[in-house]
C-alpha cells in the first residue's frame, strides 16, 4: 500500500530549465510559459514565484519538477509546454491527468508516481518520444489499449496499483529494459510481452496470475522473473523458454510439480519453490548443474534425491517444513553455505 502523509506539506516545486534555440512558427513566447508555470504555482497556493524557482537563460523551458502539489489535476494549459522533455509530478494529490498531456510531443521522461490517479488519457499515447514512465504508488485499474504505440520507451515502471489486465499492444513496447509490474491485480500477462527481447528483470509478484505466454524464448535478456505469491496452479512452460534466465521465484503459489522441460534452463542460478504443493522433488533437477541455491521448503515432500549431494554448484539449499521420511546423510555432511532443515 502506497504511503500518506499525515498532515498536507507546502508545495515544493523545483523547476529545472535548459534551453535551445528552435525554430517554430507556432512557437510560444518565454512569458507565456512563465505564465502557466505560475498558474500551477497559484493553483496550489504556493508562495513562491517562477523567479524563485527557475533559472531563466533562453526562451524554453524543458524540464519542469513538481514536488508533492496539492491540486488534483494539470490544468490543461500545461499542454502549451510543447518544449518540455521533461515532467515529474510525483508524491501529490493527482487525481486525472488532462488529455493536453498528449501535445507534449517531445517528451521523454514523464513520472506521476504517488498520485491518485486512476485511469489514463488516451492521449498519452501520443507521446511516442518517451522513454520513461513512471507510473508506481497510484490506483491504476487499466492502461490505454494503444501503450503499444510508445515504441520508444525503455523503462515502464508500473508496480503497486490495481492493473487487472495489460493492453496487448504492450508486447509493441520491444525496447523495454525495466518493467515492474508487482503488487497489482493482474490475472495474466499478454503473450505480446515475450517480444520484449531487451528485458532484464520482471518483477510480477503479487497479484493474481494463473498463467503465463506459452513462448517467452525471444526475451534472450531476461535473466530474473518473480511470480511470487499469485495463483499459478502449475509451473509455467513458458519460463522453461527463457534461454538466459538465471533467478525464478515462483513461492507461494499452488504448483504441484515441476517439468522435465525445466533442464533446458543451462544458466539457473537460483530457483524458489517454497509453499506450494510439491510431493516429490524429481530426480532430474539434478542435471541443473548451475544450480546455486534451491528453495522447496514448506511444501509436502517426503524424499530428496540423494544426487542432490552432487550438484558442483549447490551451496543454498532450504527444505525446512516437509514431512520427510529421512534426509540424505550427504546432506548433512556436505559443507553448504546455507543449510536450512
Amino acid at each position: 500500500m502506497k504511503s500518506r502523509y499525515s498532515s498536507v506539506l507546502l508545495c515544493s516545486i523545483l523547476l529545472i530549465v535548459s534551453f535551445t534555440s528552435i525554430g517554430c512558427s507556432n512557437s510560444i513566447s518565454l512569458n507565456e510559459q512563465k505564465q502557466i508555470v505560475q498558474e500551477i504555482l497559484d493553483l496550489n497556493n504556493a508562495t513562491r514565484t517562477v523567479e524563485d524557482v527557475a533559472s531563466f537563460s533562453g526562451k524554453t523551458i524543458r524540464g519542469l519538477y513538481l514536488q508533492r502539489i496539492k491540486i488534483d489535476t494539470l490544468p490543461p494549459s500545461v499542454g502549451k509546454l510543447v518544449y518540455l522533455d521533461a515532467l515529474s509530478a510525483g508524491k501529490g494529490n493527482l487525481r486525472s491527468i488532462p488529455a493536453q498531456i498528449g501535445n507534449l510531443v517531445n517528451l521523454k521522461n514523464l513520472n506521476f508516481e504517488e498520485n491518485n490517479l486512476t485511469s489514463l488519457p488516451d492521449e498519452i499515447c501520443n507521446l511516442v518520444k518517451l522513454e520513461e514512465m513512471n507510473l508506481e504508488m497510484n490506483e491504476l485499474k487499466n492502461l490505454p489499449e494503444n501503450m503499444g504505440d510508445l515504441k520508444n520507451l525503455r523503462d515502464l515502471r508500473l508496480a503497486f496499483n490495481q492493473l487487472e489486465k495489460l493492453p496487448q499492444s504492450i508486447g509493441d513496447c520491444e525496447l523495454i529494459e525495466t518493467l515492474t509490474l508487482n503488487d497489482n491485480r493482474l490475472i495474466a500477462l499478454p503473450e505480446g510481452i515475450g517480444n520484449m527481447s531487451r528485458l532484464k528483470k520482471l518483477p510480477a509478484h503479487r497479484n493474481r496470475i494463473e498463467s503465463l505466454p506459452v513462448d517467452m524464448s525471444r526475451m534472450t535478456k531476461l535473466n530474473e522473473i518473480s511470480l511470487v505469491e499469485n495463483e499459478l496452479t502449475k509451473f509455467p512452460e513458458g519460463i522453461t523458454t527463457i534461454p538466459n534466465v538465471r533467478f525464478i521465484g515462483v513461492d507461494d503459489n499452488q504448483i504441484p510439480a515441476v517439468p522435465p522441460s525445466i533442464i533446458d534452463l543451462t544458466k539457473l542460478e537460483g530457483l524458489g519453490l517454497a509453499n506450494n504443493r510439491l510431493n516429490s522433488l524429481p530426480p532430474f533437477i539434478t542435471e541443473l548443474t548451475t544450480l546455486a541455491g534451491l528453495n522447496i521448503a514448506e511444501n509436502d515432500i517426503s524424499r530428496i534425491p540423494a544426487d542432490l549431494c552432487n550438484m558442483p554448484n549447490l551451496v543454498v539449499l532450504r527444505v525446512q517444513d516437509n514431512p520427510f521420511d529421512n534426509l540424505p546423510s550427504c546432506l548433512l555432511q556436505k559443507q553448504f553455505e546455507t543449510f536450512v532443515y
